[in-house]
């Protein structure tokens, strides 16, 4: 790499990184008055004991085969692309450069899924028997191939930019690269709606007006447009209940599972809504996308830095270094993301439950879906720490007690 190009790229981090901070200021639901104190919910007093025992029995082993997944895919991705095996692999590939990067990208996020197959299936095989996936083998073999194919799709398009960049500005390639991310991230964030979720679901209109307008009369007072409500056939892979909104301005649309139309109470289905017409009201996946961004941009000016030894012609050889390095940095920053996700969860419920006015209702909701996917509802602090995106279930029914 050439020096000048660390230079560059530290002012582009030093930028990206008072942006982000500004962001925060802005995203972060800071508490009026000082964080309230929460009156103490333990699980015990919320579920019976064989409720708690079948949902050890299925969690605990779900989070041993999750982390050995999360070891084995980066282990191969620190071997391949730490060692020179990956770049070794990479020298021996034909065609243009372009040809090369498209072909190792693909190689790579093929091995990292492979290793973790038999675990994959495991994990599904246990869903399954307990009731929790329904979408049958066939599926989800369908799945697991869709899911490559996007990631390759989302990660090669970056990757040719960064090259290219990289090749044809060799002391300026980080602005150009901290620049292009920040776009990239925010396409990706307003197409995905449009062009990636109908790959995996279906979708039709909401056909119960009468929620249609519940829903639409939530969304008025909450201040937030919304130009369809949608429901996607998620009861083909899954019996998990849930529902989201997407999409920026006139792409944005409230989407329902069906299987939360089937038998849920009304009162529970619009606490629902109410909690994702939340997140909505207050911009946060705009918020959310810009803090993506914003680190997508930092990351580009510390990567001249993390390519210091470098010394090849930038080429499909650089490309398992590259998807290592991002693998890292996701796992890494973990903690960080998670923590702006739980402190925006937690408005989101707390909003939810005025907008409802109905917090016995919003905790009947929580406590259905715990139930439905069998899930820890007071995981140890670490895993809450790295790995939550939203407040434990006994926080959640904490923030709606406290509003009675």
């Amino acid at each position: 790499m050439d020096p000048a190009s660390r230079r560059t790229g530290l002012w582009v981090a030093g930028f990206a990184l008072v942006v982000v901070g500004g962001v925060l200021l802005f995203a972060w639901p800071w508490p009026g008055g000082g964080s309230p104190k929460l009156p103490r919910v333990i699980p015990e007093e919320l579920f019976t004991a064989a409720e708690l025992r079948l949902f050890r029995d299925f969690y605990l082993m779900q989070r041993v085969l999750s982390l050995l997944s999360l070891a084995l895919s980066l282990s191969l991705a620190a071997v391949l692309g730490f060692t020179g095996l990956g770049a070794r692999w990479a020298s021996r590939l034909r065609g243009p450069w372009w040809q090369q990067v498209v072909t190792a990208c693909f190689a790579f996020l093929a091995a990292t899924s492979l290793v973790v197959l038999p675990i994959g299936w495991w994990l599904q095989l246990r869903a399954t028997r307990a009731g929790l996936s329904a979408g049958g083998w066939r599926q989800w073999w369908l799945d697991q191939s869709l899911g490559l194919l996007t990631s390759w799709l989302f990660a090669v398009l970056p990757l040719l930019l960064l090259i290219l960049a990289m090749r044809k500005l060799p002391r300026r390639w980080p602005l150009a690269a901290g620049g292009g991310a920040v776009v990239l991230v925010f396409l990706a964030s307003y197409f995905s709606p449009l062009l990636i979720e109908p790959i995996f679901n279906d979708f039709r209109p909401l056909r119960d007006q009468t929620l249609v307008a519940e829903v639409q009369d939530l969304a008025t007072s909450e201040q937030v447009a919304v130009s369809q409500v949608l429901v996607a056939d998620a009861s083909r892979r899954t019996t998990t209940l849930n529902a989201y909104v997407s999409g920026f301005g006139n792409t944005r649309r409230v989407v329902v599972y069906d299987n939360l139309l089937d038998g849920v109470p009304r009162r529970e289905v619009l606490a629902v809504v109410a909690h994702e017409l939340a997140h909505a009201k207050h911009s946060d996946q705009f918020w959310g996308t810009a803090l993506l961004a914003g680190g997508a941009a930092i990351a580009m000016g510390l990567l001249p830095q993390l390519l210091r030894g470098w010394r090849n012609e930038p080429d499909a050889r650089i490309v398992p270094r590259l998807l290592a390095l991002s693998m890292v940095a996701s796992l890494a920053l973990s903690p960080i993301q998670n923590a702006v996700s739980r402190a925006m969860e937690a408005r989101a419920d707390q909003d939810a439950i005025r907008a409802t006015s109905d917090p016995a209702g919003y905790e009947q909701m929580l406590l259905r879906l715990a139930r439905t996917s069998r899930s820890d509802p007071a995981p140890p602090w670490l895993l809450q720490v790295w790995f939550g995106t939203h407040p434990s279930i006994v926080e959640r029914i904490a923030i709606a007690r406290d509003a009675e």
